[in-house]
């Protein structure tokens, strides 16, 4: 194939309204992400703590699936949906 695989991430539909951030921008939030999880793991223990930063999985997938137009297969629906059985089971322990 002659096209990288960021050139086809330029030609999906949606980015024409989605701009480019510089990493200057993209660097504090993914920083402050981080250093929450750290001090989520000093207050509880490491299992809830990682079972629940995992929901960020289901939450991208919704925002693709809804508001990108991406189709949502039955995989990823199937993934999603133990995500959240994980994380009830887990609130209800």
């Amino acid at each position: 194939m002659s096209c990288s695989r960021s050139t086809r991430i330029l030609r999906l539909p949606w980015r024409r309204w989605l701009p480019a951030r510089p990493e200057h921008e993209r660097g504090p939030p993914l920083f402050g992400a981080y250093a929450l999880v750290l001090a989520a793991l000093e207050l509880a223990p490491a299992a809830p703590v990682a079972a629940l930063r995992e929901t960020s999985v289901v939450f991208a997938t919704a925002y693709a699936a809804l508001v990108l137009g991406e189709p949502a297969g039955r995989r990823r629906l199937a993934g999603g949906a133990v995500v959240v059985t994980g994380i009830a089971a887990l609130a209800l322990a």
